[in-house]
């Protein structure tokens, strides 16, 4: 440990006189000069000292606390797997880069379309997407167009990109009738995510339109940002256009893609 050891901090903890020995400590001393010594710790900000101890007190939120304020993001994972807080677990695995054992840990917290998304973005395991998607239709959870640009993420790795890029249009040009709100920003982020993955900047900036048209956060800064990433700083910055051409495949109607 840091700063001073344990040891001589739990000796000084037991009064005695100059000279003398320290004094034995009881079992049932033991804890309380461990939490002691752990909030010394804390407030002097020796925040992975801290968490160590909490962790053999069992008190795994407030070391995952500890290790987030050190930015230690995957020992705060392992410590709200512990403390079973597995929404909390998965967000520190991502900033982590730990994907399999967020997207995991989104399953335990019965979060399968986030978990979804996850295993197909991240993981590349389409199969073990594709099987959770299954289980959502088949229990009609989450709205059919969440669903739907999940699907068309899988599709876009399991190549059939021509499918995902119908499905993918699809669902944008049926956006304004969803009618929900709160997820509507998650939701174009992912159309976007997809849209770059099917290497299709018209969709994207087909999602960017959606965005502004609905006045989304953020939306017209997003669309500059990435219209000076991709047309550089003399390219175009006005509100993206409402209608891209759909190209012959995504004209067919064969296939419901929703």
């Amino acid at each position: 440990m840091s700063g001073f050891g344990l040891g001589k901090w739990l000796g000084r903890l037991s009064p005695r006189r100059r000279g003398e020995p320290a004094a034995p400590v009881s079992p049932e001393e033991v804890p309380v000069l461990l939490r002691k010594a752990a909030e010394c710790y804390l407030s002097a900000r020796y925040f992975e000292d801290a968490s160590r101890l909490f962790e053999i007190l069992g008190d795994y939120r407030q070391a995952a606390h500890c290790y987030e304020q050190r930015g230690l993001w995957a020992q705060a994972g392992d410590a709200w797997e512990q403390a079973s807080d597995w929404r909390q677990a998965a967000a520190c695995y991502q900033r982590a880069n730990r994907f399999e054992e967020a997207a995991r840990a989104l399953e335990q917290a019965g979060e399968r379309l986030d978990a979804a998304w996850l295993w197909a973005l991240e993981v590349r395991r389409i199969d073990h997407a594709l099987r959770l998607l299954a289980m959502l239709d088949q229990e009609e959870s989450h709205t059919p167009a969440e669903r739907a640009v999940v699907r068309a993420l899988c599709e876009s790795s399991g190549g059939d990109k021509g499918l995902a890029s119908r499905r993918l249009r699809r669902l944008l040009d049926d956006f304004p009738s969803f009618g929900f709100s709160f997820a509507e920003n998650q939701l174009l982020v992912r159309c976007g995510a997809v849209a770059r993955r099917l290497g299709r900047p018209d969709l994207e900036q087909m999602a960017f339109s959606v965005a502004v048209a609905r006045n989304l956060p953020d939306a017209e800064a997003g669309w500059e940002s990435w219209s000076r990433e991709r047309f550089g700083e003399g390219g175009l910055h006005s509100a993206p256009a409402s209608c891209v051409e759909k190209t012959s495949d995504e004209a067919k109607e064969s296939v419901s893609v929703l």
